[in-house]
């Protein structure tokens, strides 16, 4: 079903899509899943970053990970403040090179983490580039780590969508559109499916792009 494949050399170590799985929200994995930022240390999440000071909340990470290196939460957070600063500046290409490495490195040292696969692939979108095919592969198994998280599984669809694959996109886009205690997109996700299923992938890429600006907003 799922087995873990090696996507690159000395980089992450992901682990293969299987569409039936994240249908149905199976999580194949060893010991409970971690809360993302959690913990109490120092780099988990701050009042800087709140506030959009991401240059102090990026220090506040390098005390973090001064302390220790490999404090993933810590990796995530130092990620998100470059991230961040990259985008309200035009960033060269070593920018965003640096920004990705961060979620890389958190993905190496806790693969069953959806938040760095999450933000690995959203570095190339806030890059204005294409995500690689490893970038893909990274959110789509996010989805399965975090089944229950719907921004996520719209992320998701997109992709599916893009890359001639509308029957896996119904699959990930169902649970929200049939759960009753869904959050709000519910009505989006019904025209999403409906564009699907007339075979309009334009439309329902559309009506994903115009749900994730929204959130950009709040």
């Amino acid at each position: 079903m799922i087995k873990c494949i090696n996507l690159r050399p000395a980089t992450e170590t992901l682990v293969q899509y299987d569409p039936l799985w994240a249908h149905y929200g199976y999580i194949h994995r060893s010991g409970p899943r971690r809360q993302l930022f959690g913990g109490a240390r120092s780099g988990d999440k701050s009042a800087e970053y709140d506030a959009k000071d991401f240059s102090s909340a990026q220090a506040a990470a390098d005390r973090a990970l001064a302390t220790d290196p490999n404090y993933v939460p810590a990796l995530i957070y130092r990620g998100r403040a470059e991230m961040k600063l990259a985008m309200a500046r035009p960033g060269s290409a070593a920018d965003w090179k640096s920004v990705s490495s961060w979620f890389a490195k958190a993905n190496r040292l806790d693969t069953e983490n959806a938040e760095p696969l999450m933000l690995y692939y959203q570095s190339f979108v806030a890059a204005g580039e294409r995500p690689t095919d490893i970038a893909t592969k990274g959110l789509l198994y996010a989805m399965v780590l975090a089944p229950q998280d719907n921004k996520l599984r719209w992320m998701a669809v997109r992709p599916l969508l893009l890359d001639g694959k509308p029957d896996d996109a119904k699959r990930a886009l169902a649970p929200i559109a049939y759960y009753p205690h869904s959050e709000s997109g519910r009505d989006t996700a019904d025209q999403v499916l409906t564009a699907i299923e007339s075979r309009d992938s334009a439309k329902a890429v559309s009506l994903i792009d115009k749900l994730e600006h929204e959130w950009e907003k709040d």
